[in-house]
């Protein structure tokens, strides 16, 4: 162990050499950035001190700690309570494991099209897993995945193009019994909106803020929007239902909505964002927060 006394700080600017031969643990301050950099017996390592926590995870300074987001939209939601997802009405949880397909409704979205060529996945094991496959289009034709162990998406997006930089018609994920669809990449975008989200394994999340936004048709209308989890975070434990755990009610715009404690999900929580209009209303939603392991 080395001996604290030992430490040396430095101050400098940030175009200098930083000393070599010093003991680590010793500090150096850039004092035109402000930037603090520790000596780690091998390398000069910038810290996290000098940045508000949620910065610093968007920095990359802190470890077991990535940023976390996802959006979701619907274009039409009224009195009866919908998810916030393009495809609209409730979304299905798979049930177990197994294989999917993905398909667009547009011939263009294909391996030789000017749409998208290539969509990513990222998703979820059975046992909560992180894992992800790339699969290559075929337009109106399903192309079953090569993992066979699908049990959540979490995030579905177009990895390539031809001359058009986004897909062309409706992208989907789905079970291959053609229903239900998991996930869904609208025509004209690059990534799926969808507000459903599953914690993965040995992870906890914490959402620290959500925008809700909302847009109706007509005058004096409200829509109200909820953020749903199967957690209930009075007995700390996981749920078989989903109970909600924010919500705001809007009329027209967006609210950005801080939260000083963040909410936490375990591993394994099921999430989704959703609304109900007493007219009908486009509902926005965009979550962020980190995963901490």
């Amino acid at each position: 162990m080395t001996n604290i006394q030992s430490f040396q700080r430095y101050i400098g600017l940030s175009t200098d050499t930083k000393p070599t031969g010093v003991n680590a643990g010793s500090e150096f301050i850039e004092k035109d950035t402000q930037e603090k950099y520790i000596f780690d017996n091998a390398s000069w390592e910038r810290t996290a001190d000098n940045y508000p926590y949620e910065i610093s995870i968007g920095e990359g300074l802190r470890t077991n700690h990535r940023t976390w987001y996802k959006l979701g939209f619907s274009a039409s939601i009224t009195t009866t309570p919908e998810d916030i997802w393009e495809v609209g009405g409730l979304y299905t949880f798979a049930t177990s494991a197994g294989k999917l397909e993905v398909i667009s409704d547009n011939a263009a979205d294909s391996s030789v099209g000017a749409g998208a060529r290539t969509v990513e996945i990222h998703y979820l094991t059975s046992s909560f897993d992180e894992k992800s496959e790339i699969v290559t289009l075929t337009g109106a034709s399903a192309v079953e995945t090569a993992s066979s162990d699908f049990y959540r998406v979490n995030y579905f997006k177009v990895l390539t193009t031809g001359s058009t930089p986004n897909a062309v018609g409706n992208i989907d994920i789905r079970a291959t019994a053609d229903t239900p669809i998991y996930s869904r990449i609208a025509a004209g975008t690059t990534r799926s909106r969808d507000s459903v989200f599953t914690v993965p394994k040995d992870n906890s999340l914490y959402i620290s803020q959500i925008d809700y936004g909302a847009e109706h048709t007509a005058a004096n209308k409200f829509s109200l929007i909820t953020l749903r989890g199967k957690y209930d975070f009075i007995d700390s434990v996981t749920s078989n239902l989903f109970y909600p755990e924010a919500t705001a009610l809007l009329d027209n715009g967006t609210v950005p909505i801080h939260y000083d404690v963040p909410l936490k999900f375990p591993a394994g929580t099921d999430m989704k964002m959703t609304a109900s209009s007493n007219g009908t209303a486009a509902i926005n939603v965009a979550l962020r927060g980190w995963l901490e392991s």
